[in-house]
């Protein structure tokens, strides 16, 4: 009876697993930037479509504060 594996290949070394680890590490950090810019850019593009440089919230802040003003006025 014999064991181990079917292939002839070398298991990996700890340098191999530390190597291998990284460069996983590496490819999960370079998606989460990837989908973080193309975040970024869907709501710059949608600020755009807005026609101004301010954000959203920004302009929620604008509109209640001009609302208070107006019914403190009133």
């Amino acid at each position: 009876m014999e064991f181990g594996y079917d292939d002839d290949r070398p298991s990996l070394t700890v340098g191999g697993h530390e190597h291998k680890f990284f460069k996983e590490v590496m490819e999960l950090v370079k998606e989460q930037n990837d989908a973080t810019d193309a975040e970024n850019t869907r709501h710059r593009e949608a600020r755009n479509e807005f026609g101004c440089g301010l954000s959203v919230p920004t302009l929620l802040v604008v509109v209640v504060v001009v609302v208070v003003v107006v019914v403190v006025i009133s």
